[in-house]
Parts: C-alpha cells; structure tokens; sequence
C-alpha cells in the first residue's frame, strides 16, 4: 500500500511539472505575441533656433526593448532627452517585443540663422574673451574692421575681408592664414568664439550686441 501511494504522489508530481511547464511555455509565448504599443513620442519644443535645445518624451508599453536612432540608442519604457540637433532631424523610435515591432517618430525643425545678412552692421563687445572692450563693423561688401575705445585712446584694425560658410565666420587678417570663428546668436547677443589655434593680428572673440 506504501509503494503505491509512493507511487501515485511521484506520478502526480511529474504531471504537476508537466502542466506548469506548459503554462510557463504559453505564457511566454502570449508575451511575445503582444504587439508593444507606443503610447507617445514627441518633442518640445517642435521649432527650435540654432543652437537652441528641445526635449525628446516617449512612453511605452507591451515591449521587451525600445530605442531611438541618430546616437539615442536603447531607452526605458518611458522616458525624455534633451536634444540640440545642428539641422531639421526626425527622430525614429522602435519599439520591439519578440518578433513584433511598432516604431513613432518625432521631428525637430531647427531654424538656421542667415549670418551673412545678420552680420553686417556694427556689434559692440559686452563681454571679451580676451579683450575688455571693442567694436565690430561688418560691411555689406564683406570688409570688416575691430576697433578698441579706451578713456584716451582708441585704436582700430585696417579693413579686412569676411564670409561665412555653414555657420562658421572666416576673417583674412594680412599675411596670416584665414582664421575661422564659430558663431551663435542668442536673445540677441552674438557670441564669436575662435576654433583655429594661428592668432590673427586682433583676438576678438567675446560676446557682443548689435549697435541699432
């Protein structure tokens, strides 16, 4: 009678596994039937400035992995991220579970600046790299000139040319080779900073503000 009920409890054992591995087994499989489902992927703001930021915000659900493309990678569920593309970007993000994926995407326009027209006139330094004050004068027949004012003298450079490729400003300063300048205008305040390492006659890199 013993052997018996031994018997009878290793049979109900092994059918309990049996039955559990097969719950587990369709379980899983139910999950990775799911389709994930994005619930939202935008960004804010839509339009930005250049050199301006906005911010990336998604949620998402029902998926074994989300990401998003242009250097973002994988991501959580739900999430944001701050973004400052350099030109108009759609951003494309996948969600996957198993076999299935859905994908969203989200646009960041960003406004380029019309430096060459933004330029000319004369900008006053407010805050010098190098310098503690100064003046730029930029010519529509792309000739520019520095200038520096103190209390009993002023002095200033002789003309020299200027043009702007892709948003870097490139200054010939006699012999020496063309200098190159990156530029940023913000709530208008122009902000000239230097990236070759030959120094040009005058180190005028700073912040400055347009004389009206």
């Amino acid at each position: 009678m013993k052997k018996q009920l031994k018997f009878l409890g290793f049979v109900f054992i092994l059918v309990s596994i049996y039955f559990t591995g097969c719950t587990e087994t369709e379980k899983q499989n139910e999950l990775t039937t799911i389709n994930p489902l994005i619930i939202t992927f935008s960004s804010n703001p839509y339009s930005i400035d250049y050199g301006d930021i906005s911010e990336l915000s998604w949620q998402v659900s029902n998926a074994t992995s989300v990401s998003i493309d242009n250097d973002i990678g994988f991501v959580s569920l739900i999430g944001e991220r701050i973004v400052a593309p350099t030109k108009s970007t759609t951003y494309i993000l996948t969600a996957r579970n198993g076999n299935n994926t859905m994908t969203a995407s989200a646009q960041v326009i960003v406004k380029q600046i019309d430096y060459e027209t933004l330029l000319v006139g004369t900008w006053n330094l407010i805050l010098g790299f190098n310098i503690s004050d100064g003046y730029l004068i930029f010519n529509a027949d792309r000739t520019a000139r520095f200038g520096t004012t103190h209390q009993h003298s002023s002095s200033y450079s002789d003309y020299f040319p200027w043009w702007v490729r892709d948003n870097v400003l490139y200054t010939q300063q006699g012999d020496y080779p063309a200098s190159t300048w990156n530029l940023s205008y913000n709530d208008s305040v122009l902000t000239i900073y230097r990236t070759d390492g030959d120094a040009p006659p005058y180190e005028w890199g700073g912040k400055y503000v347009k004389e009206i």
